[in-house]
């Protein structure tokens, strides 16, 4: 009778074979079930961000005045028909125009964001006044929730063609040197006017604006809501022959570089670099106002300045204290006379600005620190309004 079993080597051998499939086996069935997993724990989400946008359409028709709405109010009203205990979201935005926005929701270790809806700027712009109006016009007044954490006012400065140019309604604050100053990107105040010079004489960018600009770039770098800028602008031809003829601002790799209409880049004095630079993942988002969208001499346009002696609306000299005596029913911070326009004078020892008495658009010395500032001018698509 033959009695034939494994050999002590045969059985190290099925060992070691069987070692190897656990090794290739065990990290894909692990993977699997991990995968698995995250796929319920991401439906999981969905199906709370689904319930989301349930409750927020029955929370907008209850309260048809309400913008926004957070996941907290449709709890405390018991909107939300889902149990979504374990799922945690960080920051959580619903707007009335139906985007809708979760940042990092979390559940079971998984995390993600979840959006719903067209991305829009109109999120975030709302018209001041009750009615909405017939058409858009220059003066219309809007806030605008320029970040998550900053709403200012601006009245419409310009339209052209599919765009909306809109103007802040006082000067804002912006170092032209200290990128972390505590007071870039505040407005204008009694007890801090944020003046500025256009250019400075011991290190004078004499043929530029790039003294204002890099402030206002410091000064509306963190506006997260409000669309990039890279600038295409005509000549301002209204200087009677003395406009600098200034042909782009655009955000390069190196930063904000500043162009004639010849295509030679505007020079930056001292040690400066040539162009602005500017922090990662923040571009430029505004600009200086522009000559021909503050004065028209045409006396029956009533949205602009009609010569330079103080005829300017109110809603373009707002917070400026000598324009108190124009205009006794606005706001007004006494010291703070105008703000910088982007035209000025090729033979750069002056410049161009919306000042007091001077109205539109006076110029002064470009070394004069104890008057102007800036004011900022946004562009925003018009199927946002």
């Amino acid at each position: 009778m033959n009695n034939k079993a494994f050999t002590l080597i045969e059985l190290l051998a099925v060992i070691v074979i069987l070692a190897i499939i656990a090794l290739i086996a065990v990290p894909i069935v692990v993977n699997i079930i991990n995968d698995s997993k995250k796929s319920s724990n991401e439906e999981s989400i969905k199906m709370y961000g689904k319930a989301i946008e349930n409750a927020a359409g029955n929370y907008f028709l209850k309260h048809p005045y309400s913008k926004t709405v957070t996941v907290q109010n449709l709890k405390d009203e018991n909107l939300i028909n889902y149990d979504g205990s374990q799922v945690e979201c960080k920051i959580e935005k619903i707007y009335k125009s139906g985007k809708i926005y979760l940042k990092d929701c979390t559940v079971g270790g998984t995390k993600v964001d979840y959006t719903y809806g067209e991305e829009s700027y109109k999120d975030y712009i709302h018209l001041i006044e009750d009615a909405e109006p017939i058409g858009l016009s220059p003066g219309d007044k809007y806030t605008y929730d320029v970040n998550d954490n900053d709403t200012f006012n601006f009245y419409i400065l310009s339209i052209e063609e599919d765009q909306v140019n809109l103007i802040m309604d006082r000067n804002i604050c912006g170092s032209e040197t200290n990128p972390n100053d505590p007071n870039n990107g505040k407005p204008a105040t009694e007890e801090n006017k944020c003046l500025i010079a256009w250019n400075i004489l011991s290190n004078s960018n004499v043929i530029g604006p790039v003294t204002a600009i890099q402030g206002l770039y410091n000064a509306t770098k963190n506006w997260s809501n409000v669309p990039d800028m890279n600038l295409d602008y005509a000549d301002e031809g209204n200087l009677e022959n003395s406009s600098y003829g200034y042909g782009k601002i655009e955000t390069t790799e190196l930063g904000i570089k500043i162009t004639k209409k010849d295509g030679i880049e505007v020079a930056r004095s001292g040690n400066l670099k040539p162009v602005i630079p500017y922090e990662e993942g923040k571009k430029l988002k505004s600009r200086i106002p522009i000559f021909e969208e503050m004065y028209n001499d045409n006396i029956v346009d009533i949205y602009h300045c009609h010569d330079f002696n103080g005829s300017c609306p109110a809603w373009l000299t707002n917070w400026l204290g000598s324009f108190g005596t124009y205009y006794l029913e606005n706001n007004h911070i006494e010291g703070i006379h105008g703000y910088w326009l982007l035209s000025s004078y090729s033979g750069y020892s002056e410049a161009r600005s919306l000042y007091y008495g001077g109205g539109c658009c006076a110029g002064f010395v470009t070394a004069r620190t104890d008057d102007n500032g800036i004011r900022p001018v946004i562009t925003v698509p018009m199927s946002n309004f």
